[in-house]
């Protein structure tokens, strides 16, 4: 369980670049309760400030972190945070190995250096 954790927040860091419309701004939501064992909380639960987050969610969106697919957080033992971003799958015989564009969601499988 703890490598599935870890895995995600690694994933976290890697592979998107996207196009945003500057005029939108995130909205923060709780992650889904989909039976997978994980424990689901809020920003507010764990006492989170998530103006931080969100302006880095923003960020990403508007493009400037670049090769991002997913975020996750997890504070004292509950997912409080997942989101997922628009970006180019890796194709590793590709032009920049960036193949098609694609809306990564949990059930995609991230390429991890």
């Amino acid at each position: 369980m703890k490598i599935i954790i870890l895995v995600i927040a690694i994933s976290s860091f890697l592979c998107v670049s996207c196009n945003f419309d500057s005029s939108s701004q995130y909205t923060y939501r709780q992650p889904e309760i989909i039976n997978d064992g994980f424990e689901i909380g809020s920003f507010a639960e764990v006492s989170i400030d998530s103006t931080l987050i969100i302006k880095a969610v923003n960020e990403i969106l508007r493009g400037r972190y670049k090769e991002v697919h997913s975020m996750l957080i997890f504070k004292d033992g509950k997912l409080v945070f997942e989101e997922y971003f628009k970006g180019p799958k890796y194709k590793w015989d590709g032009v920049d190995y960036h193949g098609e564009l694609v809306i990564w969601d949990r059930s995609m499988l991230h390429c991890i250096h």
